[in-house]
């Protein structure tokens, strides 16, 4: 998920090398119940995503900071206080960073909501629509090279040292409880807003829509137990586990939102169209040559690739947009995708943080055209995103950026579990076909409610 540490080190870090251990170990002995702790986790990367994985926790001074999108407001929290400092989490976020750069940066994700001057249904509940944490320590595990750096101060390289050595493997987990459904939309839900999306549609008001729906679970398995199941039955290149005052956020996403490197290079990776994986070999393959042809599933893409285009070019220079790799097929172990990359290069005045403003939320989670698309979905759909169709990930203070967006993940906050599914709807949808694949797409997350490991 995390690209190779880059910006200014301690003259003593290349010295602190550290032996190999798990980071699943490492965090299960270290960071659980930690009321504000991080673990991006690189173990499930693709080539060109990377291979590190970053875990770090806060202590009682350290900031972190909230976005409330009902009532507008952003919290900054350190030594047990709550206080107001503004009313847009991106302004936030650039006002509390090092106007030097530095080698600490943020660790966290921009619900769907994040925006306040798009339109988005907003949710009713205490999880935050936004969570940042500012993370000046933390532990760096390279997959590749088989080692552990500490990045901080002396006393944390001192520390992290003394927790590496004290590192013991995580205990193994039983079988759970299946969890119990609370809340989720029935196939005539679905149907009903399918119909309403297909009337916008034929109406000309979008091209295409991104129609989803959440599922509400009740479970007494604890979070971190959850996310360690979640990274066997899904691994992902953007799968991390972060906490904050009670709020959970697991993921194991294979979508990129965006990268941005030290020197102003933006690439995005949108997923438009989605098969099932089969255990028959040749249904497999079939299923992934349906993705490659099919011209609904290549419709889809190229809707949000231009979506996207657009988007990138209010921020890039001009004639540096480009899509450098058109529809390919990725597989993952319940899916195959259909991806697209694009790239360009941002204006020199342009701060990362403004380029991700701009490009937010994902076009693959709104549809085409985005403004208009998204006043569709915030009528049409019944409950609120929440961080599901955000994004999570790092913002560096070296200007590097790595956020996917947040898909197959899950939501943890007072014993329940919340999850978000659905797909991009076009003309040419079936709403048999598109409720099933709302299905098959979170069948990894149910399974890491129930299955021992």
């Amino acid at each position: 998920m995390i690209g190779p540490v880059t910006g200014p080190k301690p003259a003593s870090m290349a010295d602190r090398v550290l032996p190999w251990v798990e980071p699943e170990d490492f965090v299960a002995t270290h960071a659980a119940g930690r009321d504000r702790a991080f673990w991006l986790d690189g173990a499930g990367a693709r080539p060109w995503s990377g291979r590190q994985s970053y875990v770090g926790w806060l202590r009682p001074g350290d900031l972190s900071l909230t976005y409330d999108a009902r009532r507008r407001v952003v919290l900054a929290h350190r030594d047990g206080s709550n206080e107001a400092v503004g009313d847009d989490v991106f302004a936030a976020l650039q006002h509390h960073s090092p106007t030097e750069r530095a080698d600490g940066g943020w660790v966290g994700y921009f619900g769907y909501a994040s925006r306040p001057d798009l339109p988005a249904r907003l949710d009713p509940t205490d999880v935050p629509d936004a969570c940042w944490l500012r993370a000046d320590r933390r532990v760096v595990f390279d997959h590749e090279s088989a080692t552990v750096r500490a990045v901080g101060d002396a006393a944390w390289h001192d520390e992290v040292a003394r927790l590496v050595d004290d590192t013991r493997p995580a205990a193994h987990l039983g079988p759970s409880d299946p969890p119990q459904v609370l809340r989720t939309l029935d196939s005539g839900g679905y149907a009903e807003a399918f119909v309403r999306v297909q009337s916008e549609l034929r109406r000309g008001n979008s091209y295409e829509t991104n129609l989803t729906y959440r599922t509400e679970l009740a479970s007494d398995l604890d979070p971190l137990s959850a996310y360690r199941r979640l990274r066997r039955a899904n691994p992902a290149p953007y799968a991390g586990y972060l906490t904050h005052h009670g709020v959970s956020l697991l993921s194991s996403s294979p979508e990129r939102f965006a990268t941005i490197s030290p020197d102003g290079w933006l690439e995005t990776r949108p997923i438009k169209g989605t098969t099932p994986r089969h255990d028959d070999p040749a249904a497999d393959a079939a299923a992934a040559e349906r993705l490659r042809r099919d011209p609904k599933f290549r419709g889809e893409n190229l809707m949000i690739v231009d979506l996207l285009r657009n988007d990138m070019s209010m921020v890039c220079q001009v004639g540096t947009v480009e899509v450098t790799d058109l529809m390919h097929v990725e597989s993952y172990p319940t899916v195959h995708q259909l991806v697209t990359t694009i790239r360009g290069r941002l204006h020199a005045r342009t701060a990362p943080v403004d380029a991700v403003r701009a490009l937010f939320p994902g076009g693959s989670m709104t549809g085409a055209p985005k403004l208009r698309t998204m006043q569709i979905i915030a009528d049409v759909e019944t409950s609120g995103r929440g961080p599901y169709a955000g994004a999570l990930g790092w913002l560096g203070d070296d200007r590097r950026v790595d956020l996917g967006i947040v898909i197959r993940s899950l939501v943890h906050h007072n014993g329940r579990y919340t999850l978000g599914t659905g797909g991009g709807i076009t003309v040419r949808s079936d709403c048999d076909e598109e409720y099933a694949e709302t299905q098959w797409k979170v069948s990894a997350l149910f399974a890491a409610l129930t299955a021992e490991t």
